[in-house]
């Protein structure tokens, strides 16, 4: 394509966030990199692209979606592949130095490959480049995900022929992280379980990319069982947890109001950080929620929304204007708050919460419904969950309630009467409200 100048422009985020077109589709190319372009169509979306003229004629490479792959990322790895053709340009054309981005048509990662010939790190690199980075919706946060998982497991075992694993390998990394000790909150932590499972899951694949011998077969599906948390807010940890919300709500109002929605709506994370004004329908009280743990990653769901989370929402739609975002961050690559964790480890400690995560708000609102009655198909709809045997998690009835029922099967052997049942609380967990607000 001709690069016309009107198609030029020096790249920055208000520049992305306002590109739009009246044609099908329009690119646009960076004065400071001008290999490296953009492409905007008429529904909005934009993606990355480098392009340049080679030998085989003008070359054109995805780089990935915006905002999803940051415009930072994107340009380095556009400077990355010019600097790599440049190179592979002085030495010659050499075929057998061609960069990978560059490989005809059909020497993709089907071309076959002699599993003896790789190591263990040549064939995770093999496995980045051939797939992470041209199937992976975001490139780079996958590519960051999986190379940390061979960093803290596979690393020590780079420079072995895949040929010369064992499963005597496979039992060594299984015991490192069985008794591998860390500090969490002042306590030492013995075993890191979940991170295992996840390092045996990434060998597994790059031996399979590799057409290698697989040795985790010998192996359960994981290294551990994982158990689900079952932790939630008790009733004697409620008063903490609301008197910390409260103290909270002047120093960091981000946090206090995503912890609210989180207890009155049963929200996941993710749905929260990324909420959009366009899926809050002041005038029905609903917030549409796009289901992250579905295949289907159109699939909606609507939450009713209570008068803690409509007070929230009201509040910062007259104090934070953001035309998409309801918890906007300029400085976020995402242009939404990405990461909660400091604050929340703040709040927990706050509100003398041990052993807690974020999730188990969400885990908070199913067990706190569940144990006001509410029926298990109710519960389920509320939560968004795509089968009620997920939803029987929070089935199982309170400690009062099993303390109530032996008092009551044992009164009735030995006859004698049955205790009188106590009052009846709001098991829903509350928002404190300043006098401000009430």
């Amino acid at each position: 394509m001709k690069r016309r100048a009107a198609n030029q422009s020096p790249f920055s985020k208000n520049f992305l966030d306002n590109l739009t077109t009246t044609e099908d589709r329009e690119e646009w190319f960076d004065t400071e990199k001008p290999d490296f372009g953009a492409v905007v169509y008429s529904t909005g979306a934009v993606s990355f692209f480098w392009m340049k003229k080679t030998l085989d004629g003008a070359r054109r490479v995805k780089l990935g979606k915006y905002p999803q792959t940051a415009l930072a990322v994107a340009r380095q790895e556009a400077g990355r592949m010019t600097s790599e053709y440049e190179e592979w340009r002085t030495r010659g054309y050499r075929p057998d130095e061609r960069p990978k981005f560059l490989q005809p048509k059909g020497a993709t990662d089907s071309t076959p490959v002699n599993p003896d010939a790789l190591t263990v790190k040549t064939a995770f690199e093999k496995y980045v480049s051939d797939m992470l980075k041209t199937k992976e919706k975001n490139p780079a946060e996958s590519e960051r995900s999986r190379r940390y998982l061979y960093g803290v497991g596979l690393e020590k075992y780079g420079h072995l022929a895949l040929s010369a694993l064992t499963k005597d390998h496979l039992m060594e990394i299984k015991t490192h992280f069985a008794t591998k000790k860390y500090k969490l909150g002042g306590r030492v932590i013995i075993g890191q379980r979940p991170t295992g499972n996840r390092v045996r899951g990434l060998l597994k694949t790059i031996l399979r990319h590799a057409g290698a011998n697989d040795i985790t077969t010998t192996t359960k599906k994981k290294f551990f069982i994982e158990h689900p948390s079952t932790r939630y807010i008790l009733e004697e940890e409620k008063p903490a947890v609301l008197e910390a919300l409260e103290k909270i709500k002047g120093t960091d109002t981000d946090i206090h109001d995503i912890i609210v929605i989180a207890l009155a709506t049963g929200a996941r994370k993710t749905n929260i950080l990324e909420m959009e004004w366009g899926h809050y329908h002041r005038d029905s009280r609903t917030w549409v929620v796009h289901n992250v743990k579905s295949e289907d990653k159109k699939k909606t769901y609507t939450i009713e929304l209570p008068d803690e989370a409509i007070e929230v929402l009201e509040r910062r739609a007259a104090a934070h204007p953001h035309p998409t975002y309801v918890f906007p961050n300029p400085r976020s690559r995402f242009g939404h708050v990405a990461h909660v964790y400091d604050q929340f480890k703040e709040f927990c400690k706050l509100a003398k919460l041990e052993n807690f995560r974020f999730h188990d708000l969400r885990h908070t609102f199913g067990t706190w419904a569940a144990n006001a009655d509410v029926p298990i198909l109710t519960i389920s709809k509320m939560m968004g969950h795509s089968s009620v045997a997920i939803t029987e998690r929070y089935a199982k009835p309170a400690q009062k309630k099993v303390r109530e029922g032996t008092d009551k099967t044992a009164a009735k052997f030995f006859g004698r009467p049955e205790p009188a049942p106590e009052p009846a609380q709001a098991p829903r967990p509350t928002i404190v409200r300043s006098k401000k607000s009430a």
